[in-house]
């Protein structure tokens, strides 16, 4: 998985839960942005955008050089 995808299905899984929002089922939305979440913190290890977008492009550097 990569971080845009995540993102993206975190935004839709967020804008699915806004719209459904008198469903009884409501907690299976919360289960799944969770383990959304997990996965985001797993890759980013919970790095700001900006400082993790320092930390990408240094290790790109890296890999050309």
């Amino acid at each position: 998985m990569n971080i845009i995808f995540l993102e993206g299905q975190l935004a839709a899984m967020n804008k699915l839960k806004n719209k459904f929002l008198k469903n009884e089922n409501l907690y299976k939305f919360d289960l799944d942005i969770h383990k959304i979440q997990d996965q985001l913190n797993n890759l980013t290890r919970e790095i700001p955008p900006k400082e993790l977008m320092h930390e990408m492009m240094k290790i790109s550097w890296k890999d050309m050089g």
